[in-house]
């Protein structure tokens, strides 16, 4: 997550698609993966392994959106300089 959190962050957002637009909202992305996986995709209708597999996607968005939040707060909490390295 730490390599996908770079480059997210090093993209430019008009550079990025929908998809990576949408992962670099950071609430609203878990969220929105599931449903896609759920309903877009159909994996609702799979079963068991339809459902475990969008719910592993909603945890992988749920820990990228926590990188993204880690970055965020340390960014923050180092004020103007940003020299503390994450």
């Amino acid at each position: 997550m730490r390599l996908e959190a770079g480059k997210l962050l090093a993209a430019d957002w008009s550079a990025l698609g929908w998809s990576g637009r949408i992962r670099k909202l950071r609430v609203v992305a878990p969220f929105a993966m599931l449903c896609y996986c759920l309903f877009v995709q159909g994996l609702i209708l799979d079963g068991r392994a339809g459902l475990f597999y969008s719910f592993q996607r909603a945890v992988a968005e749920l820990l990228l959106s926590l990188r993204l939040l880690q970055h965020d707060l340390s960014k923050r909490s180092d004020g103007p300089s940003g020299d503390r390295d994450s």
